[in-house]
């Protein structure tokens, strides 16, 4: 056994602890210390999520759906379109009195312009390069 500080590791073309050596800590790899090998990791996370997607969202600055008038839905009794959307993209907020969209899970089915009987959202397609992304499907 070596007398540096170290790491033991044992030699397997030996028997036993016969080829037993130490390595200083200048001479280890720790991958939970390594910055590098954490980004590259990260990296190679992103390129898989990307080439395995179904789903993915390219978030455009301004909404493509829009509510027209929030009086409408304060007064609606029944608030459909926080239930008929596929995406949960509405939500009515008690509390302040407006119907809340999240248009950047939008999923572009337009659910939402035949779903509201009051034809109170105005419904678009997003800008171009935005939206949503299928794939396979």
């Amino acid at each position: 056994m070596d007398d540096r500080q170290g790491v033991t590791t044992v030699d397997p073309r030996a028997d036993g602890l016969a080829g037993e050596r130490s390595l200083p800590a200048d001479e280890r790899h720790a991958p939970g210390n390594d910055p590098g090998l954490a980004q590259s990791r990260a990296d190679l996370k992103k390129q898989i999520e990307q080439k395995l997607y179904l789903l993915q969202f390219q978030t455009d600055s301004e909404s493509h759906l829009v509510i027209i008038d929030q009086e409408t839905c304060r007064h609606c009794p029944e608030k459909w379109c926080n239930y008929f959307c596929p995406a949960a993209v509405y939500e009515f907020d008690e509390s302040s009195g407006l119907n809340l969209v999240a248009y950047e899970g939008c999923v572009e089915c337009g659910t939402c312009r035949i779903g509201c009987p009051y034809r109170n959202i105005a419904w678009r397609y997003p800008r171009g390069g935005f939206g949503v992304q299928h794939r396979y499907g």
